[in-house]
């Protein structure tokens, strides 16, 4: 125990995009689908889980975290649900600016999953995300040219 308080931690976050704030996202996104925000969601990278509240839970997205059992037998617990694929080549690109040279044909079998798993309509991250050249190129390579909008 401190003997004097300290200050609460506090960060900035960049705002939400206006693609999302707009209600723009539902002309994707239908029934039962979810967006895959970049970076995707986990312990530490929550701004598309932001986006979310920020629709009143109405922006459903892949991902997120909680702390909950990940072993079979409920002996070992963690924040993040485990790492797919496709999680890892996004949260790579936007966290290290790291993009593999070409993307395999087993890689887009495990994205591919990887959407249907999570039941994705769209990917979607800020145009004015630090690493945006690299999530982009890697997108590109992934799923074909993007759309710009709403500052993402």
């Amino acid at each position: 125990m401190p003997l004097v308080p300290a200050p609460l931690a506090t960060s900035s976050v960049p705002p939400t995009p206006a693609f999302v704030t707009s209600g723009a996202w539902r002309g994707y996104v239908g029934p039962g689908q979810s967006v895959v925000g970049v970076p995707v969601p986990m312990f530490g990278h929550t701004e598309a889980m932001r986006w979310s509240t920020a629709t009143g839970l109405a922006l459903p997205v892949a991902s997120g975290y909680m702390l909950g059992p990940v072993a079979g037998d409920g002996s070992r617990v963690d924040f993040n649900p485990p790492v797919r694929p496709l999680r890892a080549l996004l949260n790579n690109a936007a966290d290290h600016a790291r993009v593999p040279a070409t993307i395999t044909a087993a890689q887009r079998l495990e994205v591919l999953a990887d959407l249907r798993y999570w039941r994705a309509a769209i990917v979607v991250a800020r145009v004015d995300e630090p690493k945006a050249g690299q999530i982009r190129a890697l997108c590109d390579a992934l799923f074909g040219w993007p759309v710009e909008t709403g500052g993402v």
